[in-house]
C-alpha cells in the first residue's frame, strides 16, 4: 500500500489494525476524520475508495468528516474527486452544515497579529468551497437548522449584536 501522507506534515495517527483490512472508502472516512490531507484523498482514490459512500449507522460521508474537522483542502479535494457537498447524513446534515459549525467552534483558526484582521480559517475555506461547489446554505436538517442559520448565528455572536446567552435561549425556542 502506497504511504498516505503528504511531504512535511505529521504522520496520521496509527491505524487501528482492523483497519488494514477495511474497504477503502471505510479507510477514506477514518482518514477525514483525521485531518487527511489532497494527497491523502487522491492516493485512497487511487486505491479504489468511492468518495460518496456512507457510514451505513451514521449516512457521514468523508466530506462531512473533512468538513467537520474544518480542513478546508481535504474538503476541495474530496469535491474535485467527486463527493456530492449535498449529501445528507441520518440527522439530513450535509457537509455544508459540519463545516459551518466548525467555523462557529473557531477550528482551524490561524493566529493574527493584534490589531490585523484575522486570516481565513481552513474551516471557512471549507465553506466557501461547498457553496462554490453547489451546497445548499438554505438546506435545513432534521431539526429545522440550516448552514445561513448556524453561520448567522455566529457572526451575531463574535460581534455583539446579540449576547450569547440570549442566542441560545432563541436557539432552543
Amino acid at each position: 500500500m502506497p504511504a498516505l501522507l503528504a511531504p512535511n506534515r505529521p504522520p496520521l495517527p496509527t491505524l487501528p489494525v482492523q483497519a488494514l483490512d477495511e474497504p477503502t472508502d471505510r479507510l477514506l472516512r477514518w482518514a477525514a476524520a483525521h485531518d487527511l490531507s489532497s494527497l491523502d484523498v487522491a492516493q485512497l482514490v487511487e486505491l479504489g475508495a468511492d468518495v460518496t459512500a456512507s457510514d451505513p449507522d451514521t449516512k457521514e460521508t468523508a466530506l462531512h468528516l473533512a468538513a467537520a474537522r474544518g480542513n478546508g483542502e481535504a474538503v476541495g479535494a474530496l469535491v474535485l474527486a467527486g463527493a456530492d457537498p449535498r449529501a445528507t447524513d441520518s440527522a439530513q446534515r450535509t457537509p455544508l452544515h459540519r463545516a459551518a459549525e466548525a467555523v462557529a467552534a473557531h477550528r482551524g483558526a490561524a493566529p493574527h497579529e493584534e490589531g490585523e484582521p484575522p486570516m481565513p480559517t481552513a474551516a471557512g475555506m471549507a465553506v466557501a468551497g461547498l457553496v462554490e461547489s453547489g451546497a445548499d446554505l438554505d438546506a435545513a436538517d432534521s431539526r429545522g437548522i440550516t448552514p445561513r442559520t448556524i453561520l448567522l448565528r455566529h457572526i451575531a455572536c463574535e460581534v455583539g449584536l446579540m449576547p450569547l446567552d440570549t442566542l441560545l435561549g432563541k436557539a432552543m425556542k
